[in-house]
């Protein structure tokens, strides 16, 4: 039995296969290299397999060339800071969009429909870009990934959600630590989230994920509900945002989300004067953020002064939802201090995410946890979550010393926020 062998001579003058495009699996082509025989005189990419994602990719700064002499390919580079773009060595400052070929249309390739584009993009303006649900890394769009997520390539899939974040054997996980300080992954309703397994020096107590903290804001006032079983009465004279010791702990195993539990043995449920018993459903305000070991090095420190139950594995930090429908808290300019710095919240009326000015050490406020360092991280956490366009709620809770009633109404896309602070006795409409 014979096989025949049929060699075919592509339009580019070498002998050999398919003729490999950017994007191609790598075992669906033959990558033309140096010393492959040629037949004419020609100019083309130099290719390459990128074995983390098996797809052919190209080498931007150098290229391949048939001597006629010898009729064998030769591969050259460009001169420094050069890109060799449409058959030519060019300035790498050039501004430019490469032209599409079959299997091509990688981010910033030119395209007229959406199918001009690989995987996880669509045709804008004339150019490939990224779904809002990718991330473009080396010209491809990848998956973002949360934390705790598996699949993930590159640590740029996890950084988009989580700042920070990395992918370590395929799986995201959570930024090493802040200025010594660990991260640790903590379990919420809505998904895994990255928090600071405690505060500076003897603060062995964690803290909620957002507002996110600086190197220089670890010991600031923090956004987690206040115990009052935990704090002295005269905390009432506590101007607001002083930092007293606002945690409630809190049992993910606990579903009576109506019965206050003082040594958080219970649910996220709110108490006015701290006795055990009939509480305030906050269920859809505050959640358990949990994880495995949060709570050892806080119920040692705090042993014979006040005993946290054996249950008790999370804090009672803002869910996600009530999150993403806080006002933003902005620095006055005239009198803010020398730590303004520029932070991002999310717009739930526009449904945007807007830069805004922040200090975190205004005492005449109570922070915001709708506060990112980063607009990706806020689009990531806000935006890209659909909240329900349902109901009308009204709650009251205790922050600080003063009784918040917070009135939220959807219709439509539009979301209408007012609360009333008690002790002001003020009315405010956002």
């Amino acid at each position: 039995m014979f096989r025949l062998f049929v060699l075919i001579v592509s339009t580019t003058g070498v002998i050999g296969e398919r003729k490999c495009q950017i994007g191609n699996d790598c075992s669906d082509c033959t990558i033309a290299k140096e010393g492959d025989k040629c037949t004419e005189e020609i100019v083309q990419p130099s290719f390459y397999c990128d074995t983390k994602t098996n797809k052919i990719d190209t080498y931007e700064n150098a290229f391949l060339s048939c001597n006629i002499q010898d009729n064998k390919l030769e591969r050259k580079l460009c001169n420094h800071g050069e890109i060799f773009i449409d058959g030519i060595c060019r300035s790498g400052n050039v501004r430019y969009k490469r032209q599409v070929d079959d299997c091509s249309g990688r981010v910033g390739d030119t395209c007229s429909l959406d199918t001009d584009c690989l995987t996880g993009m669509f045709c804008s303006d004339g150019s490939c870009k990224c779904l809002s649900n990718f991330v473009a890394i080396k010209g491809y769009c990848y998956s973002k990934k949360n934390i705790g997520e598996s699949g993930c390539q590159y640590s740029e899939q996890c950084s988009a959600v989580w700042p920070g974040s990395r992918c370590e054997r395929s799986r995201c996980v959570c930024p090493h630590d802040l200025n010594g300080i660990p991260y640790v992954q903590a379990r919420t309703r809505d998904g895994i989230v990255c928090i600071l397994k405690s505060g500076l020096d003897d603060d062995p107590v964690p803290k909620c994920p957002l507002p996110e903290y600086d190197e220089d804001l670890l010991a600031m006032p923090v956004s987690q509900l206040r115990n009052p079983a935990m704090t002295d009465p005269d905390d009432a004279d506590i101007k607001l945002g002083e930092h007293v010791n606002p945690l409630q702990f809190c049992s993910s195993s606990s579903t009576d989300y109506k019965t206050f539990v003082a040594n958080g043995g219970g649910a996220c449920v709110y108490s006015q004067d701290g006795s055990e018993g009939d509480g305030v459903y906050i269920a859809d305000l505050y959640d358990c953020v949990t994880s495995d070991e949060l709570l050892d090095n806080v119920k040692f420190a705090m042993e014979g002064i006040y005993n946290i139950s054996l249950a008790s594995d999370g804090i009672c930090c803002p869910s996600k939802a009530f999150t993403c429908i806080q006002p933003k808290r902005e620095a006055n300019i005239s009198s803010a201090s020398a730590y303004v710095r520029p932070r991002w919240w999310y717009n739930a009326i526009t449904g945007d995410c807007e830069q805004f000015m922040w200090d975190p050490w205004d005492e005449t406020e109570i922070p915001s946890p709708n506060n990112f360092k980063t607009r990706e991280h806020c689009q990531s956490y806000c935006g890209d979550s659909k909240f329900p366009i349902r109901y009308y709620d009204s709650v009251q809770i205790l922050m600080r010393s003063s009784i918040f009633t917070y009135t939220v109404v959807y219709w439509h896309s539009a979301l209408k926020l007012t609360f009333f602070v008690v002790s002001f006795s003020t009315c405010s409409y956002y």
